[in-house]
């Protein structure tokens, strides 16, 4: 297991051919965590598009759901 950040930027990410928007919760070199209003299934393939706050550059990387974690309800 890596060691994750906790971070708060936006994301898109696209899965077949609709783009959804997110925001980056931990990100580390194992992946990043997610919040969505409508998380994927386990396994979906997708895309995202990012742009960490210390880089000038927008990063496009391929994934894959591999955690779902319930919505807490506040």
């Amino acid at each position: 297991r890596h060691p994750r950040v906790s971070v708060h930027f936006p994301v898109e990410y696209r899965v077949d051919d609709l783009v959804h928007t997110a925001y980056a919760r931990t990100i580390g070199l194992g992946g990043c965590f997610l919040e969505t209003n409508e998380p994927c299934a386990l396994g979906t393939e997708l895309k995202v598009r990012f742009q960490l706050p210390a880089l000038e550059v927008m990063l496009e990387l391929e994934a894959r759901v591999v955690y779902v974690r319930p919505r807490r309800e506040d």
